[in-house]
């Protein structure tokens, strides 16, 4: 990197809600840099011990002038992510995709069904793991984030839109 790492945008999701199509479509931008060898790093919320040069590590192939940025869904629903990606920048811009809730947590369930991660019905895959219901709770992850960048730097990205208008969400 020719000059010192700064993140410049995060997608925070939640999963389920876009981002993996958001990721494939920004990994394309030739003036933005995501993670190399790694959709998600779970830096914010998994990984933050490990120090942010071992963050900036995932963005060493960045060519001058690109915008560094990441699509992590896992963030969205982590109380202590908003404050950790702020410390690494004040001026971080958020993306925070949005999809029914109901639908979400069902498409959350199937999935993870299918990955063997969880067993049983909706109720005893949401009691193995919490965030298939937590990470949809809009109304209490979105004031933390807009309480932390302000509402001029979140934006947000609907499902709906996404699916009926692709090129205009980008």
């Amino acid at each position: 990197m020719s000059d010192q790492f700064k993140l410049s945008f995060l997608a925070v999701g939640p999963g389920r809600s876009g981002t993996t199509w958001l990721h494939e479509a920004l990994s394309h931008h030739p003036g933005l840099c995501l993670p190399t060898n790694v959709k998600e790093t779970m830096f914010f919320d998994r990984h933050h011990d490990k120090g942010l040069p071992w963050y900036a590590d995932h963005f060493k192939h960045r060519q001058a002038g690109q915008l560094c940025g990441e699509v992590g869904p896992t963030y969205f629903h982590v109380p202590a992510a908003p404050e950790r990606i702020k410390e690494a920048n004040p001026q971080c811009r958020i993306i925070i995709t949005i999809r029914d809730p109901v639908s979400r947590t069902l498409s959350g369930y199937r999935h993870h069904l299918s990955k063997g991660r969880v067993g049983g019905s909706l109720t005893d895959a949401a009691r193995q793991m919490p965030s298939i219901v937590e990470s949809g709770k809009f109304s209490i992850h979105i004031p933390r984030w807009l309480e932390t960048f302000g509402t001029d730097a979140v934006t947000f990205a609907l499902v709906d839109d996404i699916q009926a208008h692709p090129a205009h969400v980008l």
